[in-house]
């Protein structure tokens, strides 16, 4: 049975490389002898890190991050039968564009929403989260009306290039 060892960041090194501009994504890497597999997990503080994905390839991108969020990342090793744990923080900051600002309108009909084209950008999911259900829609277009009749829900357009988030935006209304 292999046991959870936790070691410092000094020891085993997580590179998190800065994101590429309008990209809401951050590679990661490590260079762990030995390593098998590692498991990758994260979250916005410690109490709610959770398992994304598992590598064998001593790399991978984190995708779906927002801007000016700080992240905890937490990669773990499987090493000749153990497991080791390393922790890494960082902040995603990007310089994710001002224009892509979701409006987001409540009708007695449903909710308008609204927002700028992005630079190529090959389709766009809008999500509306309510209390009872959420609502997933694609479009290409920069306006959407959505059927959906709700009071304090979460609004969120995602825009897509090469079938990956690259920009994300969200408003309550």
């Amino acid at each position: 049975k292999a046991e959870v060892v936790t070691v410092e960041t000094e020891d085993y090194e997580i590179a998190v490389n800065e994101p590429v501009a309008d990209s809401l994504s951050i590679e990661l890497s490590w260079n762990v002898e030995g390593c098998e597999k590692a498991w990758i997990y994260y979250g916005t503080s410690l109490d709610n890190i959770k398992i994304y994905a598992s590598s064998t390839t001593g790399s991978y991108t984190l995708d779906r991050l927002q801007s000016n969020v700080t992240y905890y990342i937490q990669i773990q090793y499987l090493i000749d039968g153990v497991y080791v744990t390393d922790t890494e923080i960082f902040t995603v900051s990007t310089t994710v564009d001002d224009k892509f600002n979701v409006v987001a309108e409540a009708t007695e009909d449903g909710i308008n929403v609204d927002w700028a084209e992005l630079e190529g950008a090959e389709k766009y999911w809008v999500e509306i989260e309510t209390d009872e259900k959420n609502y997933i829609y694609a479009t290409t277009d920069t306006e959407f009306f959505a059927p959906v009749i709700a009071e304090n829900c979460t609004v969120s357009v995602k825009g897509y290039i090469d079938n990956r988030v690259v920009n994300y935006y969200s408003v309550e209304i």
